[in-house]
């Protein structure tokens, strides 16, 4: 798995560039622990060929935008594909991530 990071000011853009299943997961975490996120920081997640998502990936997700809250930062997830769409309407992550 290739994770893009780039980061422009106070907005860090990750591109996540296939499926995310626990096989590949640990690029991934180890780049969520690396984030040095502060106040008014801007997360962007595309996943716009990202086409599945498993639970552990799910939890990714959660871990990151409860550390984007405590520090007042915020998330947003771009381009999600139908079926990861559904799958974060489903869990209810969609209450408390921003989707664009």
């Amino acid at each position: 798995m290739d994770i893009i990071k780039n980061q422009q000011d106070s907005t860090i853009t990750i591109v996540i560039d296939e499926p995310l299943k626990a096989q590949n997961l640990s690029e991934l975490q180890k780049l969520v622990e690396e984030l040095s996120l502060g106040f008014g920081t801007k997360l962007i997640i595309d996943c716009t060929d990202m086409d599945y998502i498993c639970s552990s990936g799910l939890r990714v997700f959660l871990q990151l935008s409860k550390d984007a809250k405590q520090v007042g930062a915020s998330l947003v997830v771009r381009g999600l594909q139908p079926l990861v769409l559904n799958v974060f309407q489903i869990t209810g992550f969609d209450k408390f991530i921003a989707i664009e």
